[in-house]
């Protein structure tokens, strides 16, 4: 008899937890724990849009968990250097169509200008690119970059940010 209340009480002092009811709150921050770990996965296999679902997911789940706010903010401020990466990127392409046409792509012939020839163009013998060797990208967040043509010497590019929406304070823009 002895020999099983000690082992009751080694169970006790040695496994805090055993027997113990899971509280609803502990359960939501092992749930949003759960799912920072599948993002993780995700990101391992380049899936940002599946990773970002997930961590939004394990904030609802447990608004306080601090892991989904450090690897969204994580992403986020990545995502923001890719789009001014691109963007400054797309300023250099410019330049080169710029030196060799004469003018910055008007906003109707816009970035694909970079990679074919505008059919609009007064001398399509000066265009000598493509200027872009790859395809025009989305921007991180998977929205197409904006252009515009302000005056004859500048242009805007612009990407709308996280939320998609034009003119919000998440733009990221670059004017020349």
């Amino acid at each position: 008899m002895f020999r099983a209340v000690g082992f009751a009480i080694m169970a006790i002092v040695i496994l805090p937890g055993c027997g113990k009811r899971e509280t609803s709150a502990e359960r939501r921050q092992r749930e949003a724990i759960d799912l920072c770990y599948k993002a993780i996965d995700c990101l391992k296999e380049n899936d940002n849009a599946r990773a970002e679902s997930l961590l939004k997911q394990a904030l609802e789940v447990d608004p306080l968990c601090e892991k989904a706010k450090d690897m969204l903010e994580s992403m986020n401020g990545a995502y923001e250097d890719l789009a001014k990466a691109h963007i400054s990127h797309f300023e250099a392409q410019l330049d080169m169509f710029r030196l060799h046409v004469g003018s910055y792509p008007t906003t109707n012939q816009g970035l694909q200008a970079l990679r074919t020839p505008p059919a609009d163009l007064v001398n399509p013998n000066k265009w000598r690119g493509p200027y872009s060797q790859k395809e025009i990208p989305a921007d991180p967040w998977n929205h197409p970059y904006q252009y515009e043509l302000i005056g004859r010497e500048q242009c805007r590019i612009w990407s709308r940010g996280a939320d998609g929406v034009d003119g919000t304070e998440d733009d990221i823009q670059n004017t020349q």
